[in-house]
């Protein structure tokens, strides 16, 4: 049984995820009615009560329960790492996706920018206003502090650091759970039929909007610094990333297995 007592941003960060696998995996993702009636039974000790002060509009509408529960218990960018780098911006897109924002740089820039804590603040504080106000200036700015690493340590070996990064942890448990580094041809073939496959049980394999959204959850490293270099549409219709992935990671002579292919979750 789903419980939430709001005990910390941790406990808020897997809810808010079990929430929507839950609704996923009903094909309610976009039932606010039914998800609404979901944590409600969920709430317990101390979320109760503070759910039982909101506004009932909020109370309501998942959107803005969910804006509310991250404001009570929010999500920090430290500035650690390249792999807490990569979780931010998959963190940044993903509510932008809810919000329904993704195509508003503006509104992206300010939501970032109430999520830097420590030596990440700091840094964001020395950019200029330009950057500051323009999620794609501000993106392309964050991977040039947090270049693409080795990967040395993988994502669940980061997590279990202990290191303080809620945002990597959205990460690990977000609805794509496979990760597209860019390895080679291999990778890319089997992140692309991940993708069908994906989109086929949701009832959404001639949406290639929703595919395309979908997927940009999954970049990470090389993959994602390279996705942020494509055009907006591209971005936003499957049917052309998936022609840009070929074409990035053409099919090599000679094939290792496909379970080698890197899948975490």
């Amino acid at each position: 049984k789903l419980v939430f007592r709001g005990i910390d941003k941790k406990e808020c960060e897997d809810f808010i995820e079990a929430v929507r696998q839950s609704a996923f995996s009903q094909a309610k993702q976009r039932d606010n009615e039914w998800i609404i009636d979901l944590v409600h039974r969920s709430l317990a000790g101390d979320a109760l009560r503070w759910h039982a002060a909101l506004p009932h509009e909020i109370q309501c509408d998942w959107r803005l329960l969910q804006r509310a529960l991250m404001t009570q218990f929010p999500v920090f960018f430290r500035g650690i790492d390249d792999i807490e780098c990569d979780a931010f911006v998959n963190h940044v897109r993903r509510r932008a996706i809810e919000e329904g924002k993704l195509k508003d740089p503006v509104w992206m820039a300010d939501y970032a920018a109430e999520v830097f804590g420590g030596d990440a603040l700091r840094w964001y504080d020395t950019l200029d206003e330009e950057t500051k106000g323009n999620w794609n200036l501000l993106q392309t700015a964050l991977f040039r502090k947090y270049p693409a690493s080795d990967r040395q340590r993988s994502l669940s070996d980061f997590a279990e650091t202990g290191a303080g990064s809620t945002v990597t942890t959205l990460l690990l448990v977000t609805q794509c759970p496979v990760f597209f580094r860019g390895i080679d041809g291999v990778e890319c073939d089997s992140f692309v039929r991940h993708m069908r496959n994906k989109a086929s049980e949701y009832g959404k394999l001639k949406d290639p909007i929703w595919v395309a959204d979908y997927a940009a959850q999954a970049f990470v490293g090389d993959a994602l610094r390279w996705y942020d270099t494509l055009d907006e549409e591209t971005k936003g219709n499957w049917n052309l990333l998936q022609t840009a992935l070929f074409r990035k990671y053409p099919a090599p002579d000679v094939r290792r297995p496909v379970s080698d292919c890197t899948e975490e979750g």
